[in-house]
Formats: structure tokens, sequence, C-alpha cells
């Protein structure tokens, strides 16, 4: 076939770098090339604009493309490609743009391996690349967190080479990161130094890229035929589908009535995970196993070990123990499900009722709930931001609006109908308004003073009587006899004047309980 121009190249523009030599460029213009094929990832380029021009140019050295080392994108990958054997023959790096825009940018970690994409190879040659997604492997080779893709060339990796005895060994299995099937002649990436080293071992020591990645066990989920699934490397999930709560195979009493679609966006699935690879996985967790470079894994091939199989349970949805979810359902129930009715609510407290009892459709269904080990609801406060935070229940104003509010200035306000604190559901217990208090405790303590202007009277009464008295035996004594009437003047006038301000007390006492607010 004739050779064609890279048309691709000119458009994107050269550069200055090191390039291939003439017949490595013709032979990698030359089309008659898989349109898909295998490539091994070698390093991710997280952030390509802030790389010195040594690191580009130490870039350019290992490529069959440098004129694209410039410019280019986020999440782009150096990569060696491993279909039709070509590393083997030539070991040749090249760096490969995502395939899908900005927009969507999907995880892949140096060492594993994913699907390149050429457009038109045959005009345009095999120089502008773009990588499609991570390949997917068989259940037993499959990872979440970290592929190792060439164990599907070991026959252990499927049940049926092995024989009932070969299923059940009493020897472990350690599961390692093998390079092709074991052998000089089925290695799947070119051994180039001179000690033999695996270079998958190499690509992991030598990427910047790994240590900004975590590797760890993470459950497989089991999705239904019409969820849609998005997941992350490191146990995070979002799941477009219906309400769940369980395995993938529904029971009857879990079949909705109507429509249930709903989103799950959850990390920390089956979370109590096994200690040690002899420990019996609980609940959701998945099985583990130890791999050679010393990390836990989930273990995809149980039936190696005598008396192991999968945890039927792995990965699946659990509303109790997963470690933080929003849940967000237009039918569910919720309160059922996330185990809000089993709670024992104290005595003498608003009863909890579930509130779609009796509705029909989705009307009064429909739930969003966040749980996790501690929530927090933050509302900015800078210098170009006064944050506020209102949560509220829908109605008209005295009858059954009920709000929460925290205004920019840092005021609280409850607001309701009633509002019950603690151990209290009836109007036994009322808050006291602090005006109508104060009112009260005015008029005890103008009581007070009355009786105090009372007894001051009195004891001048008496003094004046005693000191201009002269004592006749067996006579009155004029002074004090004079005094008597001016003493019941100040008892009648103290009478009504605490008459009356008893009852303005005890008035003060009634209007200073709060209508709204109880409790303990």
């Amino acid at each position: 076939m004739a050779r064609t121009t890279a048309v691709s190249r000119r458009v994107i523009g050269g550069s200055t770098l090191t390039r291939p030599s003439g017949d490595l460029r013709a032979q990698q213009m030359s089309g008659n090339q898989p349109i898909l094929q295998r490539a091994i990832v070698v390093e991710v380029f997280e952030d390509p604009g802030s790389f010195s021009d040594e690191q580009k140019q130490n870039i350019a050295d290992q490529v069959n493309n440098p004129e694209l080392v410039d410019v280019l994108p986020g999440n782009s990958i150096l990569a060696r490609v491993i279909s039709d054997n070509q590393d083997a023959g030539n070991a040749t790096s090249t760096v490969l743009f995502p395939f899908f825009s900005s927009f969507i940018q999907f995880p892949i970690v140096p060492g594993e391996q994913v699907w390149v994409i050429y457009p038109d190879p045959e005009k345009n040659g095999t120089v502008v690349g773009y990588w499609l997604y991570r390949v997917s492997e068989q259940r037993t080779v499959e990872d979440v967190n970290f592929s190792v893709h060439d164990r599907r060339f070991f026959p252990e990796y499927n049940p049926q080479n092995l024989s009932t005895s070969e299923r059940g060994r009493d020897d472990p299995h350690t599961p390692s990161f093998p390079n092709g099937a074991g052998s000089q002649q089925t290695q799947t990436l070119r051994i180039t130094g001179s000690n033999g080293e695996n270079p998958y071992d190499g690509i992991l020591e030598g990427s910047a890229a790994v240590r900004n990645f975590t590797f760890e066990p993470v459950p497989r989920y089991k999705k239904r035929p019409g969820e849609t699934v998005i997941q992350g490397k490191n146990n995070s999930l979002i799941v477009f589908g219906e309400d769940r709560t369980g395995p993938v195979v529904r029971a009857d009493a879990d079949v909705p009535s109507g429509q249930a679609g709903c989103v799950d966006i959850v990390a920390g699935r089956g979370r109590k995970l096994p200690q040690s690879e002899d420990e019996e996985p609980e609940e959701t967790a998945p099985r583990l196993i130890k791999n050679t470079r010393d990390k836990l894994e989930v273990n995809k091939t149980p039936y190696l070990q005598e008396g192991k199989q999968d945890n039927i349970r792995e990965g699946d949805p659990d509303q109790g123990n997963d470690a933080a979810r929003v849940f967000v359902t237009m039918q569910s129930n919720a309160d059922v499900n996330f185990g809000l009715t089993e709670i024992s609510f104290p005595e003498n407290t608003i009863e909890f009722e579930q509130p779609n009892e009796g509705s029909e459709g989705t009307f009064g269904k429909s739930y969003v709930v966040a749980k996790a080990d501690n929530l927090r609801f933050i509302a900015r406060k800078t210098e170009d931001v006064d944050g506020t935070i209102l949560i509220i229940r829908e109605g008209e104003d005295e009858n059954d609006l009920a709000y929460i509010h925290i205004n920019k200035d840092g005021k609280f306000q409850i607001y309701s109908k009633e509002i019950f604190l603690g151990k209290s559901t009836g109007k036994e217990e009322p808050y006291i308004k602090w005006t109508e208090f104060k009112k009260t405790v005015q008029k005890l303590q103008g009581q007070i003073d009355d009786l105090k202007t009372f007894c001051d009277d009195f004891a001048v009464a008496v003094q004046s009587a005693f000191t201009a008295a002269v004592a006749v035996p067996f006579n009155p004594i004029a002074g004090l006899t004079g005094q008597v009437p001016v003493i019941l003047s100040h008892k009648t006038t103290l009478e009504a004047n605490l008459r009356s301000k008893r009852q303005e007390a005890s008035q003060a006492v009634e209007d200073s309980k709060s209508a709204r607010i109880f409790g303990e």
C-alpha cells in the first residue's frame, strides 16, 4: 500500500524536539493498522502545562510523535502499544490524547491497559492517537481499583481449565504481576534492561502519577439492567436507577408500584473490610487476598482455595453501613430502608409518622436522604459573600409554615406554629416570655414595696406616739390612741394596693407563658 501524508500532523503543528528517523517515520505514517489497539499505560499526564523544558525533552526522546508534547491536553498518557506483539518487536512509546473531551475524563493508572484508536490510520498513520478507556477483562481479572491484565493468560484464572482438586487446593494462591504468560516468547512488554526486571515494576516505580493514586480493595458492584453506573477507582459510585436496597435480584416485595427512579451517590461501600485474607467478609465487604506486592486486593479467584467463595452480598447497597450516601428518589420507603422506623423514640415526644402512608403514585413518597458518620452544612462567609441557611417546610403563615433560618448577620431563628423542646408534646410546659415575666416580677416587687411603705409608716407612727406620750396610770395613752386611725388608714390603703397588684401579677404570670414554645 502506498504511503500517504499525515494530514493530522500538519494540522496540529510541528516541534523543534527530536523526531524519529526517516525510515521509522515512514513506517509510522504508513497504513494498514487495526483501528482499535491495546496499549499499556506508562505514565498519566495530569498537568502537561506545568512541564519544564527538560521534562518535555525527556518525553520527546521516548516517543514516536514528539511534535505533540507541547500541546498535550490533561489526562493524556504515555503508552506502549502491544497489539500484534508490537512492543516485543520495537519497544517504542507514544503519547495519546484522551478520546473524550474535557467534559468526561476517565480514570487510568500506569500499568493498566487501554483501548487506542487512530482516526483512519491508512491515510493519517499512527502519529495522532486517542485512548478510549481501560480494557475490560474477564471477571477473575477485572478490578475496579487496578486491573492486572496479563493474568488472563494463566489457566487458573478460568475455572473451566482446572480440575475439581485444583480448584480447592491447600497451597495458597498469591496474585502476581506477570509480563505476558510468563515466558520469554509470550512477553507483552519487551525487557530492555540487562537485569531482566519486569517492565511493569519499572513502570510503577518510575511513574510520578502513581504517587497520586491509592491502591486499595474496592467491592464489585452488580448492576441491574436499567441502571446507569458511574464508578470511581476508590470506592465511590453514582447509580442512576430505581429505588434499590439490596441484591441485584430483587424480591417481589421490593418491586415498586409505579415509577421509582432514583440517584444513589455513595462512597465507602462494604467498608468493614477483613483485616487479612483469612478473615471472612462481613455484610457487603469483599473477600481479600494479598498479592506479591504485599498489598491486599479483592480476591477474584476464591475457588482456588478450599472452602472459599465470593461474598454473595459484595458491593450491594447497604443503607445502614455504607460510609456516606446521598439518596435522591421519586418513590421510596426510605424511612424503613434507612432504619428510622426501628428507632425507639422517647415517650412524650411527637409521634414519628410515615409520610407516604395512604398516598397514591409518587406524591408524598419522594425523598432526599443524606447519611454519613458526620454531616456538615456550611454557608460561606468571605469578604465578598455573606452566606445564609434556610431549611423550610412550605405552608401558610401562622398555620403550618415552619423553618430554620440563619441570616447573613449570623442571627438564628426557628419559626413554627408550635415548637416542642425535649420530652414535650403538649402545652403543659410552656416556655416563659421575658417581657411578660418581667411584669410579673415588677408586680411582686410592687407588693413588697407597699409592705415596706406600710412598715415604715407604722414605725414612724409608733415612734411619734411614744415620743410625745405621757403615761397616766389606768388611763389610755393619748399619743398612742391618736395614731390608731393613721395606722388603720395605712392598712386599708395597703390591702387595696396588694389586692390590685396581686391580680395584676396573676395576669402577668398567665401572659408570660409562651403559646408557641413548649418543653422540659
